[in-house]
């Protein structure tokens, strides 16, 4: 059971260590911008899926504003990193960029570790020698279905993300 709770809330069932280094990626400020208006259609749309919910700036800040509560952001956090990682277009970059990765999340050591199954990790392991544009596919579907079928879940049924509903008379910005 430890280690579905270390995955569940990012490792934070370990102890802490008080001095930690900052994460790989600035993680963006969950204050929103008054001109970011959200409507009552892209509210509705996440309720459909994960997937709508990510794809949406606005959507990533609040479902990461209620990961936070939940001490499970760093698995937001992985995903993203990983996208930044594909969508990066240098090789020499990448390859930084995938041992940053694999040093913030996956080293058992890291205060933002997401735990893999064995498949998973080893498939990571396996592709950092040379790393490939597909050395976290695995690692990252499995860190998107334990968000889809658990904290996505949680999401849609909490007063945070009913709150955030928008009056059905449509917003202008102040």
């Amino acid at each position: 059971m430890g280690s579905f709770l270390s995955w569940l809330f990012c490792g934070t069932a370990r102890p802490v260590v008080t001095e930690i280094t900052p994460p790989v990626e600035k993680k963006e400020p969950v204050a929103l911008d008054p001109q970011e208006l959200l409507t009552r259609e892209e509210w509705e749309k996440w309720s459909i899926s994960l997937k709508n919910v990510l794809d949406s700036r606005l959507g990533r800040r609040h479902f990461r504003k209620h990961l936070e509560k939940e001490h499970s952001e760093c698995n937001l956090s992985f995903w993203e990193a990983v996208n930044a990682f594909r969508a990066e277009g240098y090789p020499s970059r990448r390859e930084i960029m995938a041992h940053k990765i694999v040093n913030e999340f996956i080293e058992i050591e890291t205060s933002h570790n997401i735990s893999l199954s064995k498949p998973a990790l080893d498939s990571v392991m396996k592709n950092m020698s040379p790393v490939n544009i597909h050395t976290f596919d695995e690692a990252q579907k499995e860190v998107f279905k334990l968000m889809k079928g658990d904290s996505y879940q949680r999401f849609l049924r909490s007063d945070y993300y009913k709150g955030l509903m928008p009056e059905t008379i449509t917003q202008q910005p102040v």
